[in-house]
């Protein structure tokens, strides 16, 4: 129904998300990444000085350009000049830049620098691909669950490492060309 946004749980605690904007938000929120009302994507853990002198959050830029998001389905936002929407299931360089902003955060935080990154292949039982993403710390290794979309692996992958307990199963879909 449209006007409608919620989450829900089932067994255990598992979050279960509705809508890519839900996966948008949490997505940010694990990287403690905020969006503003007019959809910009910013950090407060990093204040800086705006052009009006005052102590502002930092703008995240992707590409040299603003990132803009779309975090509740029944507020839209658009990107304008020098701005970019992040396409957060389409755009898997989008999403790598924003899992090296979370392995930063890790890293500066937490002492966890990781030493490699890589996927792992699968097949389903019709032969279709799978991925799995994988991070190599010093003392882990953590892997996501298996997913067609690159992007899902990666978000499942911030989520894990965030201690998120979300099933992302619902948007693991077989993409037809």
């Amino acid at each position: 129904m449209k006007g409608e946004w919620r989450m829900h749980y089932v067994g255990n605690g598992v979050q279960v998300l509705d809508c890519v904007e839900e996966i948008t938000y949490n997505f940010l929120n694990a990287i403690e990444l905020s969006v503003l009302p007019t959809g910009e994507v910013v950090d407060f853990t990093t204040m800086a000085p705006n052009i009006m002198g005052q102590i502002a959050p930092t703008s995240v830029q992707c590409a040299g350009k603003i990132l803009k998001a779309t975090v509740d389905p029944n507020d839209i936002k658009y990107a304008g000049e020098n701005e970019v929407m992040l396409d957060t299931l389409g755009n898997i360089k989008q999403i790598n830049f924003l899992f090296g902003v979370f392995l930063d955060k890790l890293q500066r935080e937490q002492g966890e620098q990781l030493l490699s990154f890589y996927n792992l292949d699968s097949e389903d039982a019709k032969g279709n691909r799978m991925i799995s993403m994988n991070a190599k710390f010093a003392d882990r290794e953590v892997n996501s669950r298996y997913f067609y979309n690159k992007c899902l692996a990666t978000i499942d992958l911030v989520f894990i490492l965030s201690d998120y307990d979300i099933d992302l199963s619902n948007f693991n879909v077989l993409e037809t060309k």
